[in-house]
């Protein structure tokens, strides 16, 4: 397989695997490990209804926007009036704003522009603003539950429910926070801040995965590749592993990705990794095409969040996005089937969320 790096993305897979020499990264790791145990909890006015927070324990790449896709549907499902307060990591909104379908993803956000898209058929806004605390106030002025995407806890007062999401396979990343590993604080901060952890799992993995060190409990998430999307057309595995197929993606862990493709049996002729949120520039593009053209590929596979970036490009083949499906909790019933009222995951009266998407 022919494989390229953009700097952005061989900068951030040394956080990834943790690969900086430790006599310079260990002593600015520790200082890391201080200042973000104490920043956690982040300062906000929450609005006189409920709050979901949905956050991560490393820098990117854990899954934590599927799952808060996920919680507002189910929460929608159990009749909330839901919003979807998203980040807006390396966009400019002016202010406060409800996103479109069709917004420029400059504007509001790959993250925002794929919820907002999930969304639409739910009818389920998705807002975002220059501040987190401007997209909550809008987006509280008609909605009963917000559900922020990104967010794992505020302070002085808690989140309703706080959502810890982890990949099943690397939980805590490199293990150390940056510059010797990619976790966004020690492990310990960021248990104490959640009322529930969230382990996705690749579906096509064998047996349970086994808890992460220091969980005692966790609600798991299964994510399945079930095709790929060409315009209004559903190509099905079964499909993808008769073509000869290139992946190129722009997001954090992207070989998680590619791990997951061929455990589905989809063997990829070329790779190309590009730095999380960050769109290709002229030579990357060039770089792009060469590959495709060397490898004679029939298409690019692309997640919907590299598609916003990829949008009307020569990348020398089709890109075609990766459709997942998601399922929540295996164990028991889909958590979007079920209605519990879980108090202990509440951190003010259980009245006031009236569904927890997530069971105890």
């Amino acid at each position: 397989m022919l494989s390229s790096l953009s700097l952005r993305h061989h900068l951030s897979d040394l956080l990834e695997r943790g690969r900086l020499p430790a006599p310079v990264a260990l002593p600015l790791s520790r200082a890391w490990d201080s200042v973000s145990a104490r920043r956690v909890a982040r300062p906000l006015r929450l609005p006189p209804v409920p709050v979901v927070g949905v956050g991560g324990a490393v820098l990117g790449g854990a899954g934590k926007t599927p799952v808060a896709i996920a919680t507002a549907q189910a929460l929608s499902r159990a009749g909330a009036r839901v919003a979807l307060v998203a980040h807006a990591y390396r966009a400019r909104p002016l202010h406060a704003r409800q996103v479109l379908v069709d917004d420029p993803v400059a504007l509001v956000g790959d993250d925002a522009l794929v919820a907002a898209r999930a969304l639409s058929s739910w009818a389920i806004p998705t807002w975002v603003a220059p501040t987190r605390q401007s997209a909550i106030d809008a987006a509280a002025r008609d909605c009963s539950v917000i559900v922020v995407d990104g967010l794992l806890q505020s302070t002085p007062e808690p989140l309703s429910c706080s959502l810890l999401v982890l990949d099943a396979l690397l939980p805590w990343g490199a293990g150390a926070c940056p510059p010797a590993g990619d976790l966004r604080a020690p492990p310990w901060a960021l248990l104490r801040a959640t009322d529930r952890v969230v382990l996705v799992s690749d579906a096509n993995c064998q047996g349970e995965t086994a808890l992460p060190p220091f969980v005692m409990d966790a609600c798991r998430v299964e994510l399945r590749i079930v095709g790929s999307r060409t315009g209004t057309t559903l190509l099905p595995v079964d499909q993808l592993r008769t073509l000869r197929l290139g992946v190129l993606l722009l997001v954090g862990r992207p070989q998680r990705i590619l791990d997951s493709l061929e455990r589905c049996g989809v063997r990829c002729e070329t790779a190309w990794f590009g730095g999380d949120h960050q769109p290709p520039g002229g030579l990357a593009l060039a770089a792009i095409r060469r590959a495709a053209r060397i490898s004679r590929i029939d298409a690019w596979l692309v997640t919907p969040k590299c598609g916003t970036h990829l949008s009307g490009l020569d990348l020398g083949a089709p890109a075609w996005e990766i459709e997942t499906s998601l399922r929540l909790d295996p164990r028991t019933e889909t958590v979007v089937d079920s209605r519990p009222c879980v108090r202990r995951l509440c951190s003010s009266p259980c009245s006031r969320l009236p569904c927890c998407p997530f069971p105890s």
